[in-house]
């Protein structure tokens, strides 16, 4: 496999996600599947996908973003988001920080207090 700068560390599952992955384990189906059958290749599954939903500038990288942004909506700590993202704290910072409901908060408090 081709090396590459892409981080991809552990991810604690969400109960919610670990609930389902039970229940495929227990029934024995694929996670990701087709009329029943399982998919074999994600790549192709996806073309095909963004194809018949008629959305050609979808990318796995969009449903990242769309993640990232939903945590930061959520208040979560930046430290906890970059490693669950695979990504740094100066990214999260960088593109995603405006997101979160602590942006600029301490400073916006600061001159709310100024006469």
């Amino acid at each position: 496999m081709r090396e590459t700068k892409k981080r991809r560390p552990p991810v604690r599952m969400p109960q919610k996600l670990l609930a389902h992955a039970r229940r495929w384990k227990r029934n024995r189906t694929w996670v990701v599947e087709y009329e029943g059958a399982r998919v074999g290749s994600i790549k192709t599954a996806w073309r095909r996908a963004i194809r018949d939903a008629d959305l050609p500038d979808v990318t796995p990288h969009t449903l990242k973003h769309t993640a990232v942004t939903w945590a930061m909506h959520k208040g979560v700590p930046l430290a906890d988001a970059a490693g669950f993202f695979g990504t740094t704290v100066a990214t999260l910072e960088s593109v995603y920080l405006h997101h979160h409901p602590s942006f600029q908060e301490a400073t916006a408090k600061a001159l709310d207090g100024w006469k």
